[in-house]
């Protein structure tokens, strides 16, 4: 009992003059009559919050015992000094609002003391606020909740349970209404935050509450652009209407100078490192719009400038940045003046995808620009470095006006690190030297030059000739036997050329300086110590001595044609009339459109390198037509000794039509055309002609065996037998047998006539020799059957 009174004294002391309600918690009559009207006020940015204030408002409890239990009118345990010794109840109010859409909703709850001491604040947030100048209404609830007390801790121990005013279960405690009526619009007026226009500075405003606060992230920052502008922050009218679109307007602007990105670049000197960021720049439309400049810029990038030393100048972001850099380098000035003057996105050697330059040679007093940026869209932070080295000595050109016309006269660079000449006049390289194929070397006019090498690495360039150049590089093994070391066209600066190589002390090599396909000109052919290969570098000396290598004959590649007839291994006439291998296709033996030649074409060659750029007329032994192929050639070696191989390919060309033929044979130029005339009708006898033959042959016989049987050669004496090696023979028996055969030859040229309207040579010639020879055997045959008679 002694600590139920306790309770009751501690409430007693919250409890004001002014009381709020009078509840029993165990169901005794009470009332519930609030006096009191509670005022909302509205400070949020927000329309959705309310807070509400009720001034001097109390609860009386009446004591006695309480329940533990639920709050639904049900029996619960009792709560009295042997189950609970220390209890504690905390009164405190509920907000209601009425919402016709959501029906009855609870905005917030004040427990505590602070009910009987002073205003108690209730805040809360409205589930369906209303933006329109119009009355809300709310409705106030008491409740009491129940605790443990920890008297020594002086805390709430364990919570019991909660009695919450009612209408229905707890009608001593029910709800009222807050008289009078509350209106919720918050009133949010755009406003200065901070003003700095003159001098191009930013204009700041905010949207501000009704009680003076800023309301979180409505900040606008506006800046000017240009003199005489006015710069203006514009806020959006609310989405419910709780307040109107609103601009805030500054001073206009001056003293202003509109600077682009690049205008603003960051001045480097050389051998400073500087600090910079893209992150959150603007990309530069001039150095989009130039594509790439050794590599095409980023989306966004920073500038900087420099004036130039005359110095060869690097320019590196190398493992000194969190991104992946690109560097891109511009003379001329801002905007559509920017002239690249080179770039890097991969820098070799450096981490992280970062950059740096080839060395560029900067001209004193001229402005560059340098734009880092990052690969397609990244930011980051980079020091930029500027390392600048001073170029090399400039050499004086040496051994002027020499044109090195071949290898035998070549040009000796001996103690020279620039040396000069012409080439116009002179033919290609292989006119004089048997060159194997080596790029540079394929033009039609060059310069011979030599050297001996000391074991040193060496780069000549021909950067400052008047010409597209090319350049070949040679090694003799003092025989005339020359080996492709290197060659370049196009590796200098621009349409210059340039090669570096390693040399063999005691070797010595001969530099070709030629033009690319016809071109010709003045040349300057500078020696460095190799260290780049567009030329780069300290000038150096050729060390001496140097003496060149006597220089071999050459025998240029050729082409020659010929047939390939077994029995006649070289004929003189191309067009190989009589050729067993020529194609007749209707076998008329006439002269006609079916007729082909056959022909071997041979090419020399010393390296096999054989294009064909054109050809036509050529067939294959079915009269189809074919394009004849480098693949078609077949090595059969160097057949006459002369140092090059001969490839030979067999083809067939129409009667009376012909080819050509455009070939380029180790770089050199060649054609061949050639057109046959029908050849005569052909001496071979027809299959009816050696008919006629067979049949005369057979007269003859015939006739010399009748003329036997007869005797018609009777009458001659001297008939003499075969005995040892004589040969049989009556010479008066032979001149009858020759007369008889020459009749018959006679007849047998009158048949050709009747049935052929022509004798051929082939028969004239056939018989001529097959006539006397028939006339013997006849003969022979007589002696012998006179003998056997």
């Amino acid at each position: 009992m002694k600590k139920i009174s306790i309770l009751f004294l501690t409430f007693m002391a919250l409890v004001s003059t002014d009381v709020f309600a009078q509840c029993s918690v165990i169901g005794e009559p009470g009332s519930f009559a609030p006096t009191v009207d509670p005022v909302a006020i509205t400070v949020s940015c927000d329309q959705g919050a309310i807070d509400f204030t009720l001034p001097n408002v109390a609860a009386e409890l009446d004591p006695g015992i309480y329940l533990a239990g639920a709050n639904d009118g049900t029996a619960g345990t009792p709560v009295d000094p042997v189950t609970f010794p220390d209890i504690l109840a905390v009164p405190g109010f509920d907000i209601y609002a009425v919402s016709p859409s959501l029906g009855d909703y609870y905005v917030g709850t004040e427990y505590g003391p602070a009910l009987g001491d002073g205003d108690g604040l209730i805040s809360g947030a409205l589930l369906n606020p209303s933006c329109d100048p119009e009355d809300q209404t709310f409705y106030a609830l008491p409740i009491i909740d129940i605790y443990e007390f920890d008297q020594v801790a002086n805390a709430l121990g364990a919570f019991l349970n909660t009695f919450v005013g009612d209408d229905v279960a707890n009608p001593e405690c029910g709800q009222a209404p807050i008289t009078g009526q509350v209106t919720v619009n918050p009133v949010l007026t755009a406003q200065l935050v901070s003003e700095d226009a003159a001098g191009c500075g930013d204009l700041v405003a905010a949207l501000f509450d009704a009680n003076g606060n800023q309301c979180a992230g409505t900040e606008q920052t506006v800046s000017c652009g240009a003199d005489g502008d006015t710069p203006t922050a514009s806020f959006a009218a609310d989405a419910n209407g709780c307040y109107a679109a609103q601009d805030v307007v500054g001073t206009a602007c001056s003293g202003c100078t509109t600077t682009t990105p690049c205008e603003a670049a960051t001045p480097i000197s050389c051998g400073e490192t500087v600090a910079g960021t893209n992150i959150g720049a603007v990309g530069d439309a001039d150095a989009d719009a130039l594509g790439s400049c050794g590599t095409t810029p980023g989306a966004v990038g920073a500038w900087f400038t420099f004036v130039g030393t005359g110095d060869d100048v690097v320019f590196s972001t190398c493992d000194d940045a969190d991104f992946d850099t690109k560097i891109n380098i511009y003379s001329g000035g801002c905007g559509a003046a920017l002239v690249c003057e080179g770039g890097n996105d991969d820098g070799t050697g450096c981490g992280g995808f970062t950059s740096q330059t080839a060395p560029i040679t900067s001209v004193a007093g001229t402005t560059y620009l340098v734009y880092v940026t990052g690969f397609g869209t990244d930011e980051g932070n980079f020091n930029l470095t500027l390392t600048c080295t001073p170029p090399p000595t400039p050499c004086t050109p040496g051994v002027a006006n020499n044109t090195g016309v071949d290898c035998s006269t070549a040009i000796d660079i001996c103690g020279e690190c620039s040396v000069s000449g012409t080439n116009v006049g002179n033919g290609p390289a292989s006119d004089f030297c048997a060159v194997p194929a080596c790029t540079g070397a394929d033009g039609a006019s060059a310069s011979w030059l030599t050297f001996v090498g000391d074991g040193g690495t060496y780069t000549f360039n021909t950067n400052g000739s008047d010409f597209d150049t090319q350049l070949a590089v040679f090694t003799d093994d003092g025989a005339g036997c020359f080996t492709c070391v290197d060659g370049d066209d196009d590796g200098g600066s621009s349409i210059q050329s340039a090669v570096t190589i390693t040399t063999i002390a005691g070797t010595t090599y001969f530099i070709v300086l030629d033009g690319f396909g016809t071109a010709s000109g003045n040349w300057i052919l500078s020696v460095t110590d190799g260290s780049a290969i567009d030329g780069e570098g300290n000038a150096v000396n050729i060390p001496c001595p140097s003496a060149p290598a006597s220089c071999p004959a050459v025998t240029p590649p050729s082409i020659t044609t010929g047939i390939d007839d077994p029995n006649t291994p070289s004929i003189a006439d191309p067009c190989g009339c009589g050729n067993p291998l020529n194609v007749d296709l209707d076998g008329d033996q006439a002269t006609s459109a079916d007729n082909y030649f056959h022909e071997i074409i041979t090419i020399q060659s010393s390296t096999g390198t054989i294009v064909i750029d054109g050809q036509s007329g050529f067939f294959d032994n079915s009269g189809n037509a074919i394009t004849l192929l480098a693949s078609d050639f077949v090595n059969i070696g160097d057949t006459d000794g002369n140092g090059q191989d001969e490839f030979q390919a067999v083809v067939w060309h129409l009667e009376g039509t012909g080819y050509t033929f455009d070939v380029t044979v180790d770089g050199e130029a060649l054609n061949l055309s050639n057109s046959c005339n029908a050849c005569p009708a052909t001496d071979i006898p027809t299959l009816s002609e050696w008919g006629l033959i067979t049949l005369a042959l057979m007269l003859l016989s015939y006739g010399s065996i009748a003329m036997a049987g007869a005797g018609k050669l009777a009458g001659s004496n001297n008939m003499q037998l075969p005995v040892g090696f004589n040969i049989p023979v009556n010479a008066a028996i032979l001149r009858k047998a020759f007369a008889f055969t020459a009749i018959l030859a006679i007849m047998g040229y009158a048949c050709s006539i009747i049935f052929f309207g022509t004798i051929f040579f082939s028969d004239i010639v056939g018989v001529a020799i097959a006539g006397p020879v028939f006339a013997y055997l006849a003969h022979l045959l007589y002696m012998i059957e006179k003998k056997n008679k």
